[in-house]
């Protein structure tokens, strides 16, 4: 059986991590998976709550570690011993679970994809009607990358082969942001990467509410054309929104 590692970075997630790990908890026994936590060294509950409800392990940030999201990744990344390694923000919601996992098996049954992601919207019971339009927008833009053959994902799902991964030797730690778009594109380079259309996950909107949704989208451009231009990102660090 296929064995899958979902990572989640964390860092002062105490409010979040328990109810995304409990939702695995039906899936046990029925999947070959394992729930890994990298924290960035959380100074609340995060990591004794993420063992509370179901982590396997539980990856530290080290002494001397910057806090920037791409060494999170690479701790987890490193931790996990799964043939697919998917990295979920620790808020992250899945519409149908068994589907993520059928979806996930699916990209590993075929050899020539490496990489795949999926919709990501806002909480249904906290959207607005802005949400819907603006991650609507978001992910047909996503998607289109994919028309182009092209390669595009949010952080919040990054599905990725672990052989192909780890032949990358993970994220790029030089990056504070956009660790991401350079992913996905070091892994077009090694096979095909798709986007899964029926495979739908849902966000805490905290970051939008207390940015706004322009502001977000400046940050996003902004990082992202440094990223392209100058392999250097807008933000200068790795902000956490709780």
């Amino acid at each position: 059986m296929t064995k899958i590692s979902f990572i989640f970075p964390t860092f002062k997630e105490e409010k979040f991590i328990g109810e995304t790990l409990d939702q695995f908890k039906p899936c046990r026994g029925k999947y070959d998976f394992e729930l890994v936590v990298a924290d960035g060294g959380s100074p609340d509950k995060t990591q004794a709550v993420a063992k509370e409800h179901g982590a396997d392990k539980i990856a530290v940030k080290k002494p001397g570690q910057s806090n920037h999201i791409s060494v999170g990744r690479n701790n987890g990344g490193w931790a996990a011993d799964g043939e697919m390694l998917v990295w979920l923000d620790a808020d992250m919601r899945a519409e149908n679970i068994d589907l993520l996992f059928k979806r996930i098996l699916d990209v590993y049954n075929d050899p020539k994809v490496v990489a795949a992601t999926a919709n990501i919207w806002v909480y249904k019971n906290e959207e607005t009607f802005f949400d819907k339009v603006f991650h609507g927008l978001v992910n047909l833009i996503i998607r289109s990358a994919y028309w182009r053959g092209g390669a595009a994902a949010k952080g919040e799902c990054q599905i990725l082969r672990g052989s192909t991964w780890r032949e990358l030797k993970g994220y790029d730690e030089n990056l504070v942001v956009s660790e991401d778009i350079d992913m996905f594109r070091r892994m077009l380079t090694k096979g095909k990467v798709i986007f899964l259309k029926d495979v739908n996950l849902f966000e805490s909107p905290r970051r939008y509410r207390q940015l706004g949704h322009l502001k977000v989208v400046f940050d996003w451009l902004a990082n992202y054309l440094g990223f392209v231009l100058f392999r250097k990102s807008y933000s200068k660090e790795w902000k956490a929104f709780r």
